[in-house]
């Protein structure tokens, strides 16, 4: 109904939002073309305001370490202990650190129950019995990395 201004066009409107990629050649890109769309508002009368504020970078993996740190896990806790996962677009300042050093970011499953308990919420908790496979896992990890990178006698 009227009396609910559902028919009252405001003057402006604010919009926000995340952009996430696998890459940050694809971020510029993306960030292109959403100034690109938003653009059609001066063909029609209106105009726009784009604020990008950058965070984190992508997080990128390198081959190499990333192979190092599956074989390790299949050595030290078999083939049935690592679960392949799909490429994930989580935003994490890990990326800064395989920008300055190879390197590359594993999971460590640590699900307590049943009880859905995600990250940055009030109900997060993990088993603690996982975290000295997680230990372990490190350990051996950067054993085998310092052991790769020593001069070859």
């Amino acid at each position: 109904g009227l009396a609910g201004g559902e028919n009252v066009i405001p003057n402006e409107a604010t919009l926000s939002g995340t952009l996430r990629s696998y890459d940050d050649e694809t971020r510029e890109k993306l960030i292109v073309e959403v100034e690109r769309a938003l653009s059609v508002s001066k063909a029609l009368g209106g105009d726009f305001k784009l604020e990008v504020v950058r965070g984190c970078p992508s997080t990128y993996n390198d081959p190499l370490v990333t192979e190092l740190i599956r074989s390790t896990a299949v050595d030290l806790f078999g083939e049935s202990a690592l679960i392949e996962r799909e490429r994930s677009l989580g935003g994490e300042d890990f990326s800064y650190m395989t920008r300055e050093a190879p390197g590359a970011m594993f999971l460590l499953g640590a699900k307590k129950d049943a009880v859905k308990r995600a990250h940055h919420n009030p109900l997060f908790d993990i088993d603690e019995s996982a975290m000295p496979v997680g230990a372990a896992m490190l350990a051996e990890v950067a054993t085998r990395l310092l052991v790769s990178a020593a001069p070859k006698r």
